[in-house]
């Protein structure tokens, strides 16, 4: 488990950023954002459920219910707790007494143990999606490219 700083890698935006900008950083990468309001008290996190959700209504939306730990003794005790219960939970903001954003914990995501089984299982059970690469032009392309290698290459199943 890593703490990073804010403002180093943590992604936070401001309850009023327009939809289009949320979706335009994800498009480059992001998988989390924390949202604050204007005194930079910490509203909850925006993840592509919550995009899409957004999108649909033409308006910002995030998890309220989102995990965050406060700041303290015992804080990194709590964060590996959550770590351990909840398998889809890759990042935890801490925020002080009045709500502001501190920093977050970071999952340490070990490449030989990972389980894409238990990983895609948790991913619908929880109300998540396929991906990105399941809809729309994404979709396309990637069936583009399938059917191109498998014309190429003369698959037969």
């Amino acid at each position: 488990m890593e703490k990073i700083i804010q403002n180093k890698k943590m992604n936070i935006v401001c309850e009023d950023t327009d939809i289009d900008e949320i979706e335009n950083r994800f498009k480059q990468g992001e998988c989390i954002l924390y949202v604050e309001d204007k005194k930079g008290e910490y509203l909850g996190c925006i993840t592509r459920r919550e995009l899409l959700a957004g999108l649909k209504q033409k308006c910002l939306t995030w998890n309220c219910n989102s995990y965050k730990i406060m700041h303290g003794e015992g804080e990194e005790r709590r964060a590996k707790e959550i770590f351990d219960i909840h398998n889809n939970i890759y990042n935890l903001p801490v925020i002080d007494k009045n709500g502001l954003l501190l920093y977050e914990y970071v999952r340490e995501i070990d490449e030989k143990s990972f389980d894409s089984t238990r990983y895609w299982e948790n991913r619908y059970k929880t109300g998540g999606n396929s991906g990105d690469g399941s809809y729309d032009k994404l979709a396309e392309f990637k069936a583009t490219v399938v059917n191109d290698f498998i014309r190429k290459n003369s698959v037969i199943s």
